[in-house]
């Protein structure tokens, strides 16, 4: 990648660099050095360069969050997200103040960039939760922005609402006027259907958005668990950086030749859509990779760990014996 960059350079730039005959200063100071010096230690400088150059712009596409609209794992997240429905969907025993420990370990377990999505409410009053909600772009629901509304046992509404930015809020049921509890999310980059979103928990919801952000760390837990599950992972990965590295240098040269040589030089971007497609859906698989073992119970995700245990905590003994 970095000699493909180089390559670039010198085209682009050839035409200003002086020649030896007229150099002068630290340029003929170089040319004097290609004299003296081994003809190995040129090509041992300009492949260093080229590596650092190479280096410089390179970026993981493990942790590329803006990769991730061009996802092609939808039927894993689909099976993750049925897997948290699994682990949450039953609110029998479920009580309030289970509710409201359950959001704040999601808040505590939750990767630091997944929480800028969820905000959390806590005793704030009817009049007042539009105007809580605001900076969050989500608002209250009007009756024609209500998809979804259901009541369970313990008094809770689950809301989906503002269909366009695809955000939910759920809050504890209560009268008019007295504070209410609960939390917003949006939901709107989450690469699951929007009809899976209303069957799942408000808080499975929440967790899969923490899912994006604990990725890298799930993989790592891979390398020490499960190696033989690692190593396809990292193959795949490894195929996605290449291809997906080289995108960018290859179209830069690829038009550059284009615009100085010939315009059938312009094909070439055909071979550069290619190469950028197979390293997005390597990409994909390999994100898969830890997708599936999370949906087959191979590894855990942290934030479901704890938000799961947080809501099926036993109730204080006065909550206990109110709900029965």
């Amino acid at each position: 990648m970095g000699y493909l960059w180089l390559i670039c350079l010198w085209l682009w730039f050839h035409d200003v660099l002086p020649k030896r005959e007229t150099a002068d200063g630290a340029i003929a100071d170089v040319y004097e050095l290609n004299g003296i010096l081994p003809s190995a230690v040129p090509l041992a400088a300009v492949t260093f360069f080229a590596y650092f150059l190479g280096s410089i712009v390179e970026f993981d596409p493990a942790t590329a969050r803006w990769l991730d609209p061009f996802s092609l794992n939808r039927t894993a997240w689909e099976a993750v997200a049925d897997r948290f429905r699994v682990r949450l969907d039953d609110t029998s025993g479920v009580t309030p103040s289970g509710i409201t420990e359950a959001a704040a370990a999601w808040r505590r377990a939750s990767p630091a960039r997944s929480t800028g999505q969820v905000k959390l409410l806590e005793n704030i009053e009817l009049q007042r939760l539009s105007e809580a909600l605001h900076e969050f772009d989500v608002g209250l629901p009007s009756e024609n922005e209500v998809a979804v509304s259901k009541r369970d046992e313990q008094g809770f509404t689950f809301v989906v609402v503002n269909r366009r930015s695809k955000g939910r809020i759920w809050r504890r049921t209560s009268e008019a006027g007295s504070p209410v509890s609960g939390l917003a999310l949006g939901y709107h980059d989450l690469p699951v259907a929007d009809t899976t979103i209303h069957q799942l928990p408000i808080m499975a919801t929440a967790t899969l958005l923490a899912l994006r952000d604990e990725i890298p760390g799930l993989a790592t837990r891979l390398l020490i668990e499960r190696p033989e599950v690692f190593d396809r992972y990292d193959r795949l990965l490894s195929e996605a950086a290449i291809r997906i590295n080289m995108f960018l240098p290859l179209t830069a040269l690829v038009s550059t030749l284009a615009l100085h040589a010939h315009s059938l030089w312009w094909l070439g971007l055909v071979v550069c859509a290619t190469l950028l497609y197979q390293g997005l859906l390597n990409r994909s698989r390999a994100i898969a990779v830890v997708l599936d073992s999370v949906a087959t119970q191979l590894i855990e995700s942290p934030t479901m760990t704890a938000v799961a245990e947080a809501q099926n905590r036993p109730a204080p003994a006065n909550e206990a014996q109110q709900t029965h």
